[in-house]
């Protein structure tokens, strides 16, 4: 995919886009990610539908500007954004924390949404699994820049069933970034404003758990059966609360089922957005 940049509100914002459908996609990233999350995605879905997947301020190759990372800031960066893009409105499909974002998103902006897919998201509950809060613990947010080669590659390899399909130049590059004095700001702050010490959820994502019954969008939850970072009983209470909602639980899957298993995530994404009801 090739590069682009657009300005939102000053700050510089990388994003891949194909497709040339008057419906629109927009993808959006988890905490720490980028745009290279929806490699085998976003082509896919450009048959039917025009896609964007943006990534987030802080994140890759977009601007790390000194603000605070709050669900509010991200939830604002996504309507501006689509408004620079005048896509409203479009649907939103929001992975990991991207879930929070996109569930925040679409709480204060509902009218600019058509339909909303959650992939193993944050904010559904608040309790998050093992992996996450070990790797949110308060104590260890303020040390991950001298997190060693190999500690960092376990913990890479714990967000898929699978490590022999995790491609080594993927850890390599958010390795890097983990180097960074910028992204390590970023990521400190995302961990402070939305994670209590204990690396669960805080009150800002427990706003959103608690809200999220007033959800008014047809929603896909997408889930990994043997995801360790976000528990699968998120998803379960998701599909309780929001009305209108359909679960996919993914079988030896993990965190990233929209690279684990592409093929099947991209069917079922298809035919629930194009479905007519």
């Amino acid at each position: 995919m090739t590069d682009r940049y657009c300005h939102v509100d000053g700050i510089k914002i990388r994003y891949w886009s194909a497709g040339n459908s008057r419906k629109t996609v927009v993808l959006i990233h988890g905490l720490g990610g980028s745009v290279e999350a929806w490699t085998e995605n976003i082509l896919p879905l450009s048959g039917k539908f025009t896609v964007y997947a943006v990534e987030l301020p802080g994140h890759g190759k977009s601007d790390k500007p000194e603000v605070r990372y709050t669900l509010e800031f991200f939830s604002t960066f996504i309507r501006r954004f689509v408004e620079e893009m005048k896509i409203a409105p479009c649907h939103i499909v929001g992975l990991s924390f991207g879930g929070a974002v996109s569930l925040r998103y679409v709480l204060d902006n509902p009218d600019n949404v058509d339909k909303l897919v959650l992939v193993s998201s944050v904010g559904l509950d608040v309790k998050m699994g093992k992996t996450f809060s070990i790797g949110s613990l308060a104590p260890i947010r303020r040390i991950t820049g001298f997190v060693p080669r190999w500690l960092f590659n376990a913990y890479a390899k714990s967000t898929v069933y699978d490590s022999r399909n995790l491609p080594p130049e993927i850890v390599d590059f958010y390795f890097g970034l983990l180097k960074t004095k910028a992204f390590r700001r970023v990521l400190l702050s995302m961990q402070e404003e939305n994670f209590d010490f204990f690396g669960s959820g805080n009150a800002r994502i427990r706003t959103i758990a608690d809200n999220i019954h007033k959800v008014n969008k047809k929603t896909l939850i997408i889930w990994g059966k043997n995801d360790t970072m976000i528990p699968l009983k998120f998803a379960s209470r998701g599909n309780r609360l929001i009305q209108n909602s359909t679960l996919a639980v993914f079988d030896r899957c993990s965190h990233n089922p929209q690279y684990e298993h592409a093929e099947e995530f991209n069917k079922r994404v298809i035919e629930f957005l194009i479905k007519q009801e």
